[in-house]
């Protein structure tokens, strides 16, 4: 493999996302046979990435951390490489002019993080972020990226009314706060307005019921608690 966006962190994972045809759907498969044999991890790569394409990747590196640490799946290791990951792509994003791509520095941190990110999700996997913001990507053109980091927000703030000392200790560790990280993810996550109905929203509620994305978020994640979510952003 050929790490060309500093995001999905393929080159340290046993995932694969496809698009269904006749549904349009995007599905995520794993297995150990994804592994790549081998990959070419030079930051370079990413430097024909528009500043759109840059932020948004970032994000999905930025969610993989996030979720990763999160996960009911965690454990130490994966800690080490979530929270350093978040920390450094928090710094970039946070120090980053908006409209101004990255210089070849940032460009290196941001392609490390991407790898600590994938490192740590290689045995977590991601939680809700990822499969409610598939349709967001599958319906409305939204980069896969920010359409994770939509839900970023909702997401942390279930996180420390959950597991408050677990959240306060990434909070440290990446050096800010919740109102600081969820105020730079929203300024570089804005969307267009989308707008659901009550049974679009039962279905993408449904969706991924029982999902390991939603079985291994923070507390009890479920249709009924998605539905909550969806609600929250997308009814007008």
């Amino acid at each position: 493999m050929v790490g060309t966006t500093a995001g999905t962190g393929s080159e340290v994972t046993p995932y694969s996302v496809i698009t269904v045809d006749e549904t349009n759907q995007k599905r995520s498969i794993s297995d150990p046979q994804c592994f790549a044999l081998a990959a070419f991890g030079d930051p370079r790569y990413t430097e024909g990435l528009s500043e759109k394409f840059t932020v948004s990747t970032a994000l999905d590196a930025l969610s993989h951390c996030i979720e990763s640490y999160f996960n009911k799946l965690a454990d130490p290791m994966t800690d080490l490489h979530a929270l350093e990951g978040a920390k450094i792509i928090n710094g970039v994003l946070s120090a980053l002019p908006s409209g101004r791509l990255p210089d070849t520095q940032q460009r290196q941190a941001l392609y490390l993080a991407s790898i600590y990110a994938g490192l740590a999700i290689a045995k977590t996997g991601t939680c809700y972020c990822h499969s409610l913001g598939y349709f967001l990507s599958e319906r409305h053109g939204i980069p896969h990226g920010v359409a994770c980091a939509v839900y970023l927000p909702d997401f942390l703030e279930r996180a420390v009314r959950c597991e408050p000392e677990r959240a306060d200790r990434f909070f440290r560790a990446v050096g800010t706060d919740l109102k600081t990280l969820c105020s730079m993810i929203g300024s570089r996550s804005k969307i267009e307005p989308v707008t659901l109905s009550d049974e679009e929203i039962a279905e993408q509620a449904v969706r991924s019921s029982g999902s390991k994305n939603f079985l291994n978020s923070p507390g009890t994640f479920d249709a009924e608690a998605a539905t909550v979510v969806l609600k929250r952003l997308f009814t007008r």
